[in-house]
């Protein structure tokens, strides 16, 4: 059911990023950006009911929180901007670099343990992301730089939630997301 459902999350997440290519075609990535969020926000405010209502909006830990919700915004529109610029497999391969970023990011900042087999297969992954998008960087643009600085933010709100998520309020962390998006935007 898991391996299902994620299939599925993968399905819509990439069905929408070719969308958004299509309609950077005849609106700003900002404006799209924007209604995303405004859309956004009703599943968001749905996640209250029976949880404290709009109190669970409110999180434990303002500053981390606001943090991710800014980079995690940072990260949309930055990742958006490069599918606008580039062909949809070089930003995804930009953007697959995210979850190598993690590992290290929590070996640093977290202080987790990293094993050798994990900064090995880490290592390897960077080595297939730069195969991927051309080892020359003969073509390499503004497009490659927002798509590379997407996976970064993206990377860096991940490690976030990782330390936040036991103790946050999913609707608190998912209503900053929404918020720093529209403000972004």
């Amino acid at each position: 059911r898991g391996i299902a459902l994620a299939l599925g999350a993968y399905a819509a997440f990439s069905t929408a990023d070719a969308l958004l290519k299509l309609s950077s075609a005849g609106f700003s990535v900002f404006q799209i950006a924007f209604v995303m969020a405004v859309f956004a926000l009703l599943p968001v405010l749905l996640t209250t009911i029976g949880r404290g209502g709009l109190k669970s909006l409110l999180p434990r830990d303002v500053k981390l929180v606001a943090a991710r919700g800014i980079l995690a915004a940072v990260c949309g529109v930055l990742a958006w901007n490069a599918f606008a610029m580039l062909p949809m497999a070089e930003v995804y391969a930009l953007l697959f670099a995210a979850p190598m970023l993690v590992t290290a990011f929590s070996a640093v900042l977290l202080r987790e343990e990293v094993g050798w087999r994990r900064w090995s297969a880490t290592i390897v992954g960077f080595i297939g992301v730069i195969v991927m998008i051309d080892p020359r960087f003969s073509g390499f643009g503004i497009g490659h730089l927002m798509a590379a600085a997407g996976a970064v933010a993206g990377a860096l709100s991940f490690v976030i939630l990782k330390k936040i998520g036991a103790t946050e309020k999913s609707a608190a962390m998912l209503f900053s997301v929404v918020f720093w998006l529209m403000a972004v935007s």
